[in-house]
């Protein structure tokens, strides 16, 4: 029990993180893109 938990957050968190950097990079890659 204890370990699906765990992996459960531990998905979760990277998922999270994962977002959170993908929402840092892409608004300057499509900013960047734009007047090209």
């Amino acid at each position: 029990m204890n370990k699906t938990i765990k992996l459960i957050l531990l998905i979760a968190g990277i998922a999270l993180i994962g977002y959170g950097i993908y929402t840092m990079i892409a608004p300057e890659v499509s900013l960047s893109l734009g007047p090209i």
